[in-house]
């Protein structure tokens, strides 16, 4: 697996002196996409995928039902049905053959979701989500980005999904 930056500066080897570093938080934060994807597979799936380890790089579960629920709370709420409201950020990268991808824009946002259960382990999720453009450099909100692969302006817009 290949991992990139979010900017175009360089990561540094330590944090920044007024930030605590806190190892268990940083995990914890780069496995929360796990949840997401824990969410919205199919049961068999997952436990396909997880080939009967229950252990996740530093928690351990007693089994691929706890691993499903830790997840599914994380993200959402054990709960028969409700709704949930969460921030994210993601970068939208150009990529052309031959060539590393380039962060082009930020994107920053909300979304809104109802959840329902279906059954055991099984849980409708119907999301609503909307996010805004934010120049790399400065983290401003923008409607124009530089395409690093050809040098032209181009316009973002706001994305709903």
């Amino acid at each position: 697996m290949r991992y990139f930056t979010w900017n175009t500066a360089e990561p540094s080897p330590t944090p920044p002196s007024d930030l605590p570093l806190d190892p268990a938080r940083r995990r914890l934060l780069a496995t929360a996409p796990v949840g997401v994807l824990a969410a919205a597979a199919p049961l068999g799936n997952l436990a396909e995928a997880a080939a009967g380890q229950h252990d996740s790089e530093f928690l351990s579960f007693a089994d691929e039902d706890a691993r499903f629920k830790a997840h599914f709370r994380f993200e959402r709420d054990l709960r028969d049905e409700g709704q949930a409201l969460s921030w994210y950020h993601f970068t939208l990268f150009a990529m052309a053959p031959e060539t590393r991808p380039v962060p082009v824009v930020r994107f920053e946002g909300m979304e809104y979701s109802y959840f329902r259960r279906l059954g055991r382990l099984t849980w409708r999720i119907h999301a609503h989500n909307l996010s805004f453009p934010r120049d790399l450099n400065t983290g401003e909100f923008t409607s124009t980005a530089k395409n690093p692969l050809t040098g032209e302006t181009v316009a973002v817009s706001p994305m709903v999904l």
